[in-house]
């Protein structure tokens, strides 16, 4: 809720309603953390490959550009 709308409903952070109950910039930072090492274990990239591979099979054929002829 914005600065000037929060003052016309007399509210203020941690006074008239809690403060959150998370730190998001901490929340954020672990959770790229464990994101990032669950992305570095083997069997997630084996399973990225097999699910890549099985539907790479499913792609259209790609078609080459026309050219212009003489």
């Amino acid at each position: 809720m914005p600065a000037d709308v929060q003052q016309q409903c007399s509210l203020m952070d941690g006074r008239n309603r809690p403060e959150p109950m998370v730190n998001r910039e901490n929340a954020t930072g672990q959770a790229k953390a464990r994101w990032h090492q669950r992305r570095a274990q083997g069997s997630v990239n084996a399973a990225k490959a097999a699910f890549l591979e099985r539907h790479r099979s499913r792609q259209l054929p790609t078609r080459s550009a026309p050219t212009l002829g003489n």
